[in-house]
């Protein structure tokens, strides 16, 4: 799938279902956000962490079905503006220039401490 099908997808979802316990970062529940769908992720991971500098909203539980539908109904109820706004903290927070200087930060105080 190429980056602009990739993309359309996003746009014409309802919400992306991450049913992942293991999902390392969460890139497909931010460009999910940056492209207007919601995400229900699963609670205690990643993707949670993530996600939480913009929204509580769309956590659930592998073990609890009536968490999942929960979960789903709590996205699709989002209006297009909180949709948006979560996107743009998202945005905000984990764009390449702010995620870059805070590596480089890590990066110069490892340096410093080894020196």
């Amino acid at each position: 799938m190429s980056d602009e099908e990739l993309q359309a997808t996003y746009r014409k979802a309802k919400a992306l279902i991450l049913p992942s316990e293991i999902e390392g970062f969460g890139l497909p529940a931010l460009e999910a956000y940056y492209l207007g769908t919601p995400v229900c992720f699963v609670r205690g991971t990643s993707v949670e962490e993530v996600l939480s500098v913009a929204t509580a909203k769309g956590g659930m539980s592998l073990d609890n079905p009536e968490s999942q539908i929960a979960a789903l109904d709590e996205v699709l109820a989002m209006d297009p503006g909180e949709i948006r706004d979560c996107g743009l903290k998202l945005r905000k927070v984990y764009s390449l220039k702010t995620v870059s200087e805070r590596m480089l930060t890590v990066f110069q105080e490892v340096s410093r401490e080894f020196s």
